[in-house]
């Protein structure tokens, strides 16, 4: 279950993170940029492109496929940092530490990676955006056969999602998300 739990909010995190980085990712550089504090420096322009919410609440809804269920308000804050990074952490109620991810624009390839740790290990996927529809879709590989597909809306007030996590090509769970600033965090 801690697994699966893991999983699912490495998933929300990967579709709530921001960062921009230019060099390959490592579990250090990782840790790295995740542990640098904050400060006000002005976000590059690929940045810019959703808002960004220093504290918000996240509603996210797991339906396995066997007819389980499992709700969860989940707690994240984003921090930015020298213009080019914009770090989440999001806080499980069920995991000792928050857990963090990193968002970046890959100018070679013109598409968002994103980045979290689980287990050790790096985890990547790939966003792109409908700037005009304010609508993004995700994608996804963990590992041991886990992959996912989403898709998504937002606005000045709200994140929404919809994602299907497949394990060796068989859907295993649908998550459902929204996530909203509190209000201490617009």
């Amino acid at each position: 279950m801690n697994r699966i739990l893991t999983s699912a909010i490495l998933s929300v995190i990967l579709l709530t993170a921001r960062a921009f980085a230019e060099e390959p990712i490592t579990v250090e550089r990782f840790r790295e940029i995740a542990a640098t504090p904050g400060d006000s420096v002005p976000l590059n322009d690929k940045l810019r492109i959703t808002p960004v919410w220093t504290n918000s609440v996240i509603s996210l809804s797991l339906k396995y496929n066997d007819g389980k269920a499992f709700q969860e308000k989940l707690t994240a804050t984003t921090k930015t940092v020298a213009g080019k990074y914009i770090i989440s952490s999001v806080q499980s109620k069920f995991l000792p530490k928050p857990i963090d991810s990193i968002l970046s624009y890959d100018e070679n390839a013109r598409r968002y990676k994103v980045w979290g740790l689980a287990e050790g290990k790096i985890v990547e996927g790939t966003m792109i955006f409908d700037l005009d529809k304010k609508t993004f879709a995700t994608q996804a590989a963990y590992g041991d056969g886990l992959t996912e597909l989403g898709l998504g809306s937002f606005s000045d007030t709200e994140t929404s999602s919809r994602t299907f996590v497949y394990k060796n090509g068989t859907l295993l769970n649908t998550r459902e998300m929204k996530t909203s600033p509190t209000s201490e965090g617009k």
